[in-house]
């Protein structure tokens, strides 16, 4: 922002907006504000590379999994969409690190786990207004990360968020169109 001096009158001062703005059709400019997406925070989700490492980590994160930590989750579709190439990446890495982190975990991984949950946490956080079910699946595995590193605090804040955006997504609604035995 600018200020620019009045030569009519010295004592006046006009502010000068120097950000890009879009003019309405009622001729009243607005700010261009933008919502980051996936794509924008890239290097943020990077998951590991597309190789039988990462497959061993998915893998051992399904051998690992009890009942509450993805009874969502559908190993033989997850596996089919990693495959394709068509899963979401902060899940990729949510689940490889759960995957990492839930057998004999070495101190050099406990930090690497840690260091995954941060950026999936960061990118799912910085995409609110553009989440996906698979971000949202994310999101409560990252919240069960915390909770049994006894991170409460972190994880009955998320777990609020998730509420929020489970809603959002209308999973609180029944749809009829589909078999409830499916």
């Amino acid at each position: 922002m600018q200020t620019e001096n009045n030569s009519r009158n010295p004592s006046s001062v006009h502010a000068v907006d120097d950000r890009p703005s879009i003019t309405t059709e009622s001729g009243i400019p607005t700010p261009v504000t933008s919502v980051p997406t996936i794509s924008d925070i890239g290097p943020l989700i990077q998951p590991p590379a597309r190789d039988e490492g990462e497959k061993a980590l998915l893998q051992a994160f399904f051998d690992l999994k009890d009942a509450t930590k993805c009874i969502f989750l559908h190993a033989p579709t997850i596996m089919a969409e990693w495959k394709r190439g068509g899963l979401d990446p902060v899940l990729v890495k949510t689940l490889c690190a759960t995957g990492l982190g839930g057998g004999n975990c070495k101190a050099g991984d406990r930090e690497r786990v840690a260091s995954w949950f941060r950026d999936s946490q960061a990118a799912v956080l910085s995409c609110l207004g553009t989440l996906s079910l698979s971000q949202l699946q994310a999101l409560v595995l990252i919240i069960h990360y915390h909770y049994e590193n006894g991170n409460t605090v972190e994880a009955w804040n998320l777990l609020a968020v998730a509420a929020r955006l489970a809603f959002t997504l209308k999973l609180n609604h029944e749809r009829s169109t589909h078999n409830p035995i499916a």
